[in-house]
């Protein structure tokens, strides 16, 4: 969220964000007891300072993202009413709306869950940690900086990933997943069947302690699949047709190959942040993978020397450098 990008921009935020100190810029902060199943409350939105008050909890961690989330509350300029919210167990990462069922109630928790993600966990932080295909528990280990909740922090790092990678996280109700990461899987079955279904199906998975909390990671992505010297003087189109012709006729090759250009365009429109090679190549490998129509393909020779030539001529494009080809 651009908002809260600038917020850690102009106030050089770093984890862990000091929420209570960026709060008080902006608004007075009251912690109080109550019964009451609230974990926040924003008033006074459209006067100069505006209150927040929290329930005052043992869980700091959900303490800070209740204020982070209220502060989003204070500064969207369309958030106009007075905001009551019960931030549920995992709410804060999964969108939940409990103060409201109407459509602006729950456009406005959506809005604030990510606002409080962004500052918390700032996207120039996890560039820093997450560049692209990471090891997850070492990259957990630099997430704890954030001191944030596991469900939070694990949310926040699976949006900044590529694709290939899930989570479970215990008090979540659901999976979390990278985006583009394509993994079949029946809710109707139990927790422990997800589970069982998603390790078969994971060329690595494990679990760590994170926050306190059991977190179950899953990759499905072949890490071994990165690139080599680019031996191949060929630019990529022909190659791929090369490929190609060992599976269709003449006649089909041109259509396809425009399909399968086409889908690599529109995989890396996604990450335009990935300038590595190695990167972009694990990722089309993963997204040619999962899609029923061209996995095949991955088994020749030729189709795999495409796919390494054409990471070799985005990462030349997006990062300026050549890379070194041998005749």
């Amino acid at each position: 969220m651009r908002l809260a990008a600038t917020l850690v921009e102009r106030l050089c935020l770093v984890p862990p964000v000091d929420i209570a100190s960026v709060a008080s810029n902006f608004a007075s902060v009251e912690e109080c007891d109550w019964p009451a199943n609230c974990d926040g409350v924003a008033l006074n939105l459209s006067e100069a300072r505006p209150k927040i008050f929290l329930k005052k909890i043992k869980n700091r961690r959900r303490m800070r993202f209740t204020l982070a989330h209220e502060l989003a509350h204070v500064l969207l300029p369309w958030h106009v009413e007075t905001v009551h919210c019960d931030t549920d167990k995992g709410s804060e990462v999964e969108g939940d709306s409990p103060e409201t069922a109407n459509v602006i109630g729950v456009s406005q928790e959506y809005q604030a869950n990510t606002f409080a993600s962004h500052l918390l966990v700032p996207r120039r932080f996890l560039s820093g940690i997450a560049p692209g295909y990471v090891d997850v528990p070492e990259t957990l280990d630099s997430l704890e900086s954030a001191d944030v909740s596991a469900a939070a922090g694990v949310m926040a790092l699976a949006s900044h990933l590529p694709a290939g990678y899930a989570f479970l996280v215990r008090g979540m109700s659901r999976m979390v997943r990278s985006p583009g990461t394509e993994v079949t899987f029946s809710l109707n079955g139990s927790w422990p069947e997800l589970r069982n279904s998603l390790t078969a199906k994971s060329e690595r998975s494990g679990a760590v302690i994170h926050q306190e909390q059991q977190v179950e990671w899953f990759e499905f992505f072949d890490s071994g699949d990165r690139l080599t010297d680019v031996i191949d003087t060929r630019r990529s189109g022909e190659i791929l047709e090369t490929a190609l012709r060992s599976f269709l006729s003449d006649r089909e090759v041109s259509s396809v190959a425009k399909s399968i250009t086409s889908k690599v365009g529109g995989v890396l429109s996604q990450r335009s942040d990935l300038s590595d090679a190695n990167e972009i190549r694990m990722l089309l490998a993963y997204k040619f993978q999962a899609d029923g129509r061209y996995a095949h393909l991955l088994k020749d020779e030729q189709f795999q020397r495409y796919l390494t030539k054409r990471s070799a001529e985005i990462s030349e494009t997006r990062s300026g450098v050549k890379v070194p080809r041998k005749r």
